[in-house]
């Protein structure tokens, strides 16, 4: 009976405990290779990746658990773990890193020998661990030569328990972010650039073993597991059979990339951060990173260039913050950054920024290539996103039609559009205040519009904050004394609204010594109501 292939991968960028580093490329790798596998060899996934908090120790050793009883005698495994390794320096003991472990204990590591516990119990005929991560090689108590110049029907029969780290002892890198790692890198490229029909393991990891070291100050190491059942045998990597098709991996990705380009027009600048387009999207940095690299053929780069492909790295960060920022409107409604959030959302502020001033600089034209592209014009104004040179100058006459409107049901100079307000028409426009607020007090606001500005708000516009509370509380102690001026609110465990100690706050800077003098615009309302004379 024929086994099927699997994998299960495990990829923590970000952990519970802050104290560890973040790392860039756990995530993008193990998904890279697992699309790769699956669309290139023909590998089925046992469960989604686990992925950050969902890589708890728990979680993984359940998902290590859960494969010995899934797996049967004829099933292959790749178990691909990429995330943060330690290794206790006394006794050389190495450990994966879950999720939800501490950097003061190792309570929640999870040890090298408790996967290997897991691993013995499995039934299948190929075992391969893939470990990205520092002090990996702990696995192994010696490494071991290989002979690669076995049969591959002889390899494939013989049951084996092999494993492929990023290095030994040591410290390994993680790449610059979405860039992948070098040991991920040199990984994928393997497979990716794959023609053979079949090739063994070993084959595999001298190369990616070779390219790794020669990249990066690591020295990737792969070698049997040293448990029963390792019988001298090596997984067999097979490309999956194309139906009507005798195209590899990269020829596929090339024709989706084609076909994609004819059904939407800004699909040719593919984003691994947009869900739609994520998997062919990481494809697409990859031949990016390999032409960077010099080790993207002639003749694909050619054939890229006819079909629309976009080297330019640029191209990417803006769909890398295209995808934050469509991600940031859904999260919050605005398709801008109001005031009140921009210290939340820095990147997509400052990628808006760039939009804006970049399309002011040097508006579409299609003659110019060193204007802003038209289908990036296009794809923001089909999703809302204003980048006209000055959004607010712009829309000055709508702004005073709207600011007229608000202020026919609002008291003026005592109430500003609150730029929080669940009524985002509201919100926006308390935003455009605030900007031209700014402006007004930096003194670079035009004549016409200060005066306009002026029937409805003061130049200090805090001031209108302590009008509205002050008015709030006079009206509040109208309500309590009802024409009454003898009565007096009292302080106390009782007076939950505060209006006791107001009360007595106000007396108090009424006296002559003290040193806290009521603004005379506070006195002129008070003797207004008749509170003193």
């Amino acid at each position: 009976m024929k086994g099927k292939n699997y994998i299960l991968s495990i990829a923590i960028d970000q952990y519970r405990d802050k104290s560890f580093n973040l790392l860039n490329n756990a995530k993008f790798d193990a998904e890279r290779l697992q699309n790769i596998l699956i669309d290139k060899y023909g590998f089925d996934t046992i469960q989604d990746i686990l992925v950050d908090k969902f890589a708890t120790r728990e979680g993984i050793i359940g998902a290590l658990e859960n494969l010995n009883g899934f797996l049967t005698a004829n099933d292959n495994v790749i178990i691909y773990f990429a995330g943060h390794g330690k290794i206790n320096p006394k006794t050389k003991i190495g450990f994966w890193i879950p999720y939800d472990a501490t950097n003061s204990s190792t309570h929640n590591y999870i040890n090298n020998s408790t996967v290997i516990d897991c691993v013995k119990g499995f039934e299948a005929k190929h075992v391969l661990i893939i470990s990205d991560s520092c002090f990996s090689g702990t696995f192994l108590s010696q490494s071991r030569g290989v002979d690669s110049n076995n049969y591959y029907s002889k390899l494939d029969t013989n049951h084996s328990r092999w494993l492929l780290s990023s290095g030994r002892d040591e410290i390994v890198s993680d790449g610059e972010p979405g860039l992948g790692s070098p040991f991920a890198n040199s990984l994928i490229e393997f497979l990716d650039g794959n023609t053979n029909k079949v090739f063994s393991f070993s084959e595999l990891a001298i190369k990616v073993t070779k390219d790794t070291s020669s990249l990066a100050k690591q020295q990737p190491i792969f070698a049997p597991l040293s448990f029963f059942p390792h019988e001298g045998g090596e997984m067999i990597f097979k490309l999956k059979l194309q139906i009507g098709k005798s195209k590899g991996g990269w020829e596929a990705n090339f024709q989706l990339f084609c076909d994609a380009k004819e059904t939407r027009p800004e699909w040719p600048y593919i984003s691994k951060e947009n869900p739609e387009t994520r998997s062919l999207g990481i494809w697409c940095v990859d031949q990016r990173r390999f032409k960077r690299e010099g080790k993207l053929k002639p003749d694909k780069e050619q054939r890229l260039h006819e079909a629309g492909f976009i080297f330019n790295p640029n191209v990417q960060k803006f769909f890398n913050g295209l995808g934050k920022f469509l991600a940031f409107m859904h999260n919050t409604g605005y398709n801008y950054v109001p005031n009140h959030l921009r210290t939340k959302y820095t990147e997509e502020l400052a990628w808006l920024r760039v939009q804006q001033k970049s399309y002011k600089k040097n508006p579409c034209d299609p003659k110019d290539p060193n204007s802003y592209p038209r289908y990036r014009y296009e794809i923001l104004k089909k999703n809302g996103i204003e980048i006209e040179p000055n959004p607010i100058e712009d829309t000055w006459p709508q702004f005073k039609l709207d600011l007229e409107k608000f202020y026919k049901t609002n008291d003026r100079y005592l109430t500003i559009p609150s730029q929080v307000s669940k009524d985002k028409e509201i919100a926006r426009l308390g935003n455009k205040l605030n900007d031209y607020m700014a402006s007004w007090k930096k003194g670079r606001l035009v004549e016409d519009k200060v005066k306009f500005l002026s029937k409805f708000v003061d130049i200090n516009y805090k001031l209108n904050k302590d009008k509205r509370e002050f008015e709030k509380q006079l009206a509040r102690l109208n309500e309590f004394q009802k024409g009454d001026r003898n009565k007096i609110p009292k302080q106390g465990k009782k007076d939950v609204s505060g209006l006791g100690q107001w009360y007595a706050q106000i007396k108090t800077a009424l006296q002559p010594k003290t040193t806290k003098k009521l603004p005379q615009w506070k006195i002129d309302r008070l003797k207004q109501e008749g509170i003193i004379k």
